[in-house]
C-alpha cells in the first residue's frame, strides 16, 4: 500500500456505519463547479480547483437520498451516509500528523466502530516527509539522498519555480531523482542552481515508468529553457523500445528549424507551443521519418503530431501526405481523417485541403464546410467559396439552411 506524503489512517470497520456527522458534511460541500466560458474552457485557473472541489480529504462516501439504511451504494457506485449520520463501512481516510513519531490518539468511544493507526518514519529519515523518505530509501544511495532532501539550500533555490512559475518543485522528488541515477552530481547541479533541467529531476514516474532524467537533463541544458517541455516529454517515454533516443532525435532535428513565432499561421515549430510533437513521432506514428520531416516543413502545422494519433498506417498516411500537400498552416487534415466517418465526406473535405485553388486561409475551414452544409452539392460549393479569401468564411460561404 502506497502511502505517500501521509502518516496515519482512519477506518470504519461497523458495517451500520460509523460516528455522526456524514450528513451535514455531505449537505456543506456541494459538488464541484467549475465556471466555463463560451468555448467551454474553464474561466478559473487550474490551480483555484481545488479550493471548489465538494470534497477536500479521501474518502467514498456520496449522496444520502433513499440510502440511509442497509443499501451498500448508491445508484452511481459511490457509498452513502447511514442512519443517524453515520459515516459508511469501509469509509478510509488518510492522515497528515504533525508527528508522525509522537501522534497523539484516545482510548474512547470505541463503540463508534473507527480504527486508527500511524505509519512511523524510520530514524534515519527524521526531519523528511513520508515521501522524501520513500523515495530516498529506494535509491542506492539513501543516506546522501536524505541529506539532499533536507539540505535547507534546496529549499530556498526551489522558490523560483522554474516553467515560467506555471509548477511549484519539490525537493523530495528532486533528490530522490538524481540519486537514483548514475551521476547524482550532474542532476543536483540543476536542482540547486535554479536551472530549467530542475524539471526533469522533479518528474515522477508512474506505476512501473522509468524516467531517463540524466538524458532528459543534456537536452534541457543544450536547447535551453523553451525546450523543457519537449525534454521531459521525451524522457518519461519506453526506453525499451528505443524511443526516448528516437524522441530526442526529433528535438534535435526540430532544433534547426525552429523560431519563436506566436503568430498564426506558425511559421515553423515554436517549442514553447509545439511540445508533445517530437514524442508522439517517437511513440505512435506508424512512421517516424515521415512524422519527423513533417515538423521540420514550414509553415508548421500541427496536424504533424495529430496524425500520428491516428488509429491505423493508412490513416497516418494518408493524414501527412495531406499536410504536405496542403503547404499551408492547418488542423483540416486530421479533422476530415479523424471526425468524419462517411468515406465520401472525407474524400470531398481531402479534395478541398489539397485542392491549389483553395485559399491559404481557406484551407482550415474545408472541415467546416461538412458541418455547415447537409449535401454533397451544397458542400462542393461551400468547398468552391473557400477558393476566394473572405474575412469571415463562416458569413461568406455557410450554407444559409
Amino acid at each position: 500500500m502506497q502511502t505517500v506524503g501521509c502518516s496515519g489512517w482512519t477506518f470504519c470497520s461497523n458495517k451500520d456505519g460509523c460516528g455522526s456527522g456524514c450528513d451535514q458534511y455531505v449537505a456543506q460541500n456541494k459538488p464541484m463547479t467549475i465556471p466555463m466560458g463560451n468555448n467551454v474552457n474553464p474561466t478559473v485557473p487550474a490551480k483555484e480547483w481545488y479550493q471548489r472541489t465538494s470534497i477536500q480529504s479521501f474518502g467514498p462516501w456520496g449522496p444520502t437520498a433513499n440510502c440511509k439504511q442497509s443499501c451498500g451504494t448508491t445508484s452511481d457506485g459511490s457509498y452513502s451516509c447511514k442512519s443517524a449520520g453515520k459515516w459508511p463501512y469501509g469509509m478510509c481516510t488518510l492522515k497528515v500528523l504533525k508527528d508522525a513519531g509522537k501522534p497523539q490518539y484516545w482510548n474512547q468511544n470505541a463503540g463508534e466502530g473507527w480504527v486508527s493507526g500511524w505509519i512511523s518514519i524510520p530514524s534515519q529519515c527524521k526531519g523528511t516527509t513520508p515521501r522524501a523518505c520513500q523515495r530516498c530509501l529506494q535509491t542506492p544511495a539513501p543516506d546522501k539522498c536524505i541529506t539532499c532532501a533536507l539540505n535547507p539550500k534546496l529549499k530556498i533555490s526551489l522558490l523560483d519555480q522554474v516553467l515560467g512559475g506555471q509548477y511549484p518543485l519539490q525537493a523530495y522528488d528532486g533528490c530522490g531523482s538524481c540519486y537514483s541515477t548514475t551521476n547524482p552530481d550532474k542532476c543536483s547541479d540543476c536542482l540547486f542552481n535554479k536551472k530549467a533541467c530542475a524539471a526533469c529531476a522533479t518528474l515522477t514516474p508512474q506505476l512501473g515508468q522509468k524516467v531517463d532524467v540524466l538524458k532528459c537533463i543534456d537536452c534541457s541544458n543544450k536547447y535551453g529553457p523553451t525546450y523543457t517541455n519537449a525534454c521531459t516529454e521525451c524522457a518519461e517515454l519506453d526506453a525499451k523500445q528505443g524511443a526516448v533516443d528516437k524522441c530526442l532525435g526529433c528535438v534535435a532535428r526540430a532544433s534547426k528549424v525552429a523560431c519563436s513565432d506566436n503568430g498564426w499561421p506558425t511559421t515553423c515549430f515554436n517549442p514553447a507551443t509545439g511540445s508533445g510533437v517530437c514524442a508522439t513521432c517517437a511513440s505512435t506514428a506508424y512512421d517516424y521519418e515521415t512524422c519527423v520531416k513533417c515538423v521540420e516543413r514550414k509553415p508548421f502545422s500541427q496536424d504533424c503530431g495529430s496524425c500520428g494519433t491516428l488509429s491505423d498506417a493508412v490513416q497516418q498516411t494518408k493524414c501527412y501526405n495531406c499536410v504536405k500537400t496542403a503547404t499551408s498552416y492547418t488542423t483540416a487534415c486530421f479533422d476530415c481523417i479523424n471526425y468524419l466517418k462517411d468515406s465520401k465526406q472525407v474524400d470531398q473535405c481531402y479534395a478541398c485541403v489539397a485542392n491549389p485553388k483553395t485559399s491559404a486561409e481557406g484551407r482550415q475551414w474545408c472541415f467546416g464546410c461538412q458541418n455547415w452544409c447537409n449535401t454533397f452539392d451544397t458542400r462542393g460549393q461551400c468547398n468552391t467559396c473557400l477558393h476566394t479569401p473572405a474575412a469571415n468564411y463562416i458569413d461568406a460561404c455557410a450554407c444559409k439552411s
